[in-house]
């Protein structure tokens, strides 16, 4: 986060001046005031829902940018179960976009809030912080369509339970303008491999390993590509 420069004093002294680096401050703080946050609300860090580290979460997003999957700052990235939105925060800030977040625990809504009331009284005033992000207190079971404006769709889905599996597939398959895919199911559940393809219309792409803040346990992102939508899959 920070880098050293020499700089001349006025008494002609040579000393060392810590110089913050704006872009690195943003994902530092980012990690460490609600991906750790977020994580100790996740059994320490060993459940299902730990936050995924920084350093990995940069590596998704430049798995993005190798695939153009966000190609204006109009695009949108949607998180459904974005907890206190860490990777949308994150994915947004390193492609530029915008994000919706999706949450159906009311107190994961709540602690998110109040954090993120926390991270921009912190980083008001850097110039690098990408604001446009908003988070929602809902039920995925309660939606009949993804929106519209969204270009990626982020799943932390390894807790996914079947009903919702199905019902989130058929949201992506009627999905008119979704473009890209980010799953975990398959790579935590081998019983899922293929599912997505075959339920929600997709291809897959390509796939990275990530680690969990905590309890370090490895999680797989698969990346997968909507197939060309057709209006008579548009659900009703």
């Amino acid at each position: 986060m920070y880098r050293r420069r020499i700089t001349r004093c006025f008494e002609g002294e040579v000393g060392l001046k810590a110089v913050i680096d704006p872009e690195r401050e943003v994902l530092a703080t980012i990690h460490n005031l609600l991906g750790k946050k977020a994580t100790e609300l996740s059994a320490n860090g060993s459940s299902t829902y730990a936050e995924i580290r920084k350093n990995d979460m940069t590596q998704l997003s430049d798995l993005m940018r190798k695939h153009k999957c966000i190609t204006s700052s109009n695009d949108v990235i949607a998180d459904f179960g974005s907890g206190a939105c860490t990777a949308l925060f994150h994915m947004c800030h390193s492609l530029s976009c915008r994000g919706i977040g999706v949450e159906y625990d009311g107190n994961r809504s709540y602690v998110a809030a109040s954090y993120l009331r926390s991270l921009l009284k912190k980083l008001g005033t850097n110039p690098k912080l990408n604001p446009n992000v908003v988070a929602f207190h809902a039920n995925i079971f309660d939606l009949n369509e993804i929106p519209y404006c969204v270009k990626v769709l982020y799943l932390y889905d390894e807790a996914y339970p079947p009903d919702l599996m199905k019902h989130t597939a058929g949201l992506i398959k009627g999905a008119m303008n979704l473009g890209w895919v980010v799953s975990f199911k398959s790579g935590k559940h081998h019983e899922y491999a293929g599912y997505l393809e075959v339920n929600a219309d997709l291809e897959f792409v390509e796939q990275l390993v990530c680690r969990k803040q905590g309890s370090g346990e490895s999680s797989r992102a698969s990346l997968y590509r909507c197939k060309p939508r057709h209006a008579w899959n548009r659900r009703l």
